[in-house]
């Protein structure tokens, strides 16, 4: 994306990107769900992308939060 100066490219298929955005059950976006959302993003969201990319998972999954309560 940088390499072709498209500040705007979105790969809304992404699985990284779906995996940083899902919600606090572990449910990732859709490519559609996930293009919606980078609409307000634009004209940069292929910055947010490598933000994105570079954070990771947001959440964790419930099996991690079932582990986490159980561990102590």
């Amino acid at each position: 994306m940088r390499e072709l100066r498209e500040p705007d490219a979105f790969p809304a298929a992404d699985i990284g990107l779906m995996r940083a955005l899902a919600d606090d059950r572990g449910r990732r976006p859709n490519p559609a769900e996930l293009l919606a959302r980078a609409e307000a993003w634009r004209p940069w969201r292929a910055y947010a992308a490598l933000h994105l990319w570079s954070a990771g998972p947001q959440t964790k999954t419930i099996k991690e939060t079932h582990d986490d309560r159980h561990a102590a």
